[in-house]
């Protein structure tokens, strides 16, 4: 069942210190520095402080709206501040996990850059392996551009252990991309 909540309240997602890896499943992009700089976000269902851990991409997205998939889902992975990770791992409201689909803007005279420049890393990280370091990057842009209007249920990750310990806000308007972007 989904419900709606009110506002998420965000603070320090404008400049963000991260790492970028292909594990081989995905390109992740993690939160560096200690974790008191680390961007965090309240308000809507959550409630408890939640620290942003990571951010992967799913080309193809894992969740729909109406049935209908999109060519992307990226995932902002956030952990209960007052918990490490191992122990969020064990808490029904341990990791709060915000979904942005990305769609494939048609007109390309009408397309904004949102994502362009989390995107300007994708090409350097090809190979299982390939890292950077030292980015820093607003990732207010990559957030939807209603961020007031979100579904949200409890839930498991979707990989293995595929632990019972998330909150879901999956936001239901798009950020555009380049069909170029989503076929990297």
């Amino acid at each position: 069942m989904f419900i709606k909540y009110g506002p998420l309240q965000f603070s320090g997602y404008h400049r963000v210190l991260v790492s970028g890896i292909n594990n081989g499943h995905t390109i992740q992009f993690s939160s560096e520095g200690e974790e008191a700089i680390h961007p965090v976000v309240t308000g809507g269902p959550l409630k408890y402080l939640y620290r942003l851990e990571q951010l992967h991409f799913h080309w193809l997205s894992e969740h729909s709206i109406n049935g209908v998939k999109f060519p992307m889902e990226l995932h902002f992975v956030h952990v209960r501040s007052d918990l490490s990770v191992v122990e969020a791992l064990g808490k029904r409201d341990g990791l709060a996990i915000i979904s942005v689909f990305g769609n494939v803007q048609a007109e390309i005279d009408d397309f904004e850059p949102h994502v362009t420049e989390i995107m300007e890393y994708i090409p350097h990280l090809m190979n299982t392996g390939d890292r950077v370091s030292g980015v820093i990057l607003d990732m207010t842009k990559l957030f939807s551009p209603n961020k007031e209007s979100y579904y949200t249920y409890s839930g498991s990750l979707t990989s293995p252990e595929c632990n019972e310990a998330v909150i879901w806000i999956i936001f239901d308007e798009p950020v555009y991309l380049t069909d170029a972007q989503v076929t990297i």
